[in-house]
């Protein structure tokens, strides 16, 4: 049987982060996830790793996905201090904003919205670019990561991302739905100045140092038995891990290719700033 789950990184993943960031205006690099909420968390992650901040801001009537820092206090099984947090505040209303930053001392990490209100039960309200012109310049004055979720809209406004369309840049900008046509793929696109590429460089260190030792034992023991996999691995499978074949070679580099012939052990080590992708 065949199916759409991947253990590891493909070569595909490194086309799709290129064309990725070709494609969305203020992308320097892409990450990959399975889901919307994956990519949500993700960025909340990052932005809090960046600032040393503990606070995100919403803009009322939100969803981000179904883990309970998304969520809101009501929902059966979120406990009171999974939504600590959060500070919601309307839409439109950059005095809100500025209200809810100062009564918690500026202890805010992110905000994050969706392009437009596209709540629930609702007619849609559309943005404006002055409002999201006078949403970014509130967020750098206070060093505040700005994230658009884009899963649900993303491509439908502008190919470039939805922040594009309205006329500003994102900090980071969450794909889904539409990315893959409801497989299970999202990504987060950022951009090369965010601190996120530090959190970025040591997950892919991990990635890359599983894939190395992975690698090295196949090539030294070629009939060992595969994670989760009784007795030995499949000719295709020793094939694949064997020194020199392009599995065991690329690198998880935007645009690098390794030299031909090259071993699992000659994977180059990540540079400080690189543009990569991820699982």
């Amino acid at each position: 049987m065949t199916g759409n789950c991947t253990t590891a990184p493909s070569y595909k993943m490194v086309e799709c982060a290129e064309l990725l960031v070709d494609t969305v205006a203020m992308a320097d690099w892409a990450f990959f996830m399975k889901n919307g909420t994956d990519a949500t968390t993700f960025s909340i992650l990052t932005a809090r790793a960046f600032t040393g901040k503990k606070k995100t801001m919403f803009l009322r009537g939100y969803y981000h996905g179904n883990d309970p820092w998304a969520m809101k206090a009501d929902y059966p099984g979120v406990l009171p201090e999974d939504v600590a947090n959060n500070l919601v505040v309307p839409w439109f209303d950059l005095p809100a904003m500025e209200a809810a930053y100062e009564a918690c001392g500026g202890d805010v990490a992110a905000l994050i919205a969706q392009p437009y209100d596209h709540g629930n039960f609702a007619d849609n309200r559309c943005a404006t670019k002055e409002f999201w012109a006078s949403v970014r310049q509130f967020c750098d004055k206070r060093g505040i990561v700005l994230i658009i979720d884009d899963v649900r809209t993303g491509f439908r406004l502008d190919l470039q991302g939805s922040d594009h369309y309205y006329g500003f840049q994102a900090d980071l900008i969450c794909f889904c739905k539409a990315l893959a046509n409801g497989y299970n793929m999202s990504a987060v696109c950022g951009q090369g100045a965010s601190e996120g590429h530090r959190l970025l460089h040591l997950l892919h260190r991990l990635l890359l140092d599983e894939r190395r030792a992975f690698c090295r034992l196949h090539r030294l023991h070629p009939e060992a038995e595969g994670p989760g996999r009784p007795g030995p691995l499949p000719a295709h499978h020793r094939r694949r891990h064997r020194p020199g074949h392009r599995h065991c070679q690329r690198r998880l580099l935007r645009g690098s290719r390794p030299a031909p012939g090259a071993g699992a052990e000659k994977i180059a080590k990540l540079p400080s700033n690189p543009k990569y992708i991820g699982i």
